[in-house]
């Protein structure tokens, strides 16, 4: 059975804004050049690297305060 993870702070901020402007974690990845896997990862917090979280807030538009 797989197990069901619940998004981050951080990852349903992600979703939202990427819902608000349009655009799929695939886009995302490829913006930001990193695999769509990555995304995920940051998204359900299996990829807590701020640095990684800090591109995809800055290429969102989203605020540093949001990480």
């Amino acid at each position: 059975m797989r197990k069901i993870h619940d998004c981050t702070q951080f990852g349903k901020k992600v979703k939202l804004r990427l819902l608000e402007i349009d655009m799929t974690n695939k886009e995302l990845a490829k913006e930001i050049g990193m695999a769509d896997s990555t995304v995920c990862d940051v998204i359900f917090g299996r990829n807590n690297r701020r640095k990684t979280q800090r591109t995809i807030a800055r290429v969102l538009g989203m605020d540093e305060d949001d990480i």
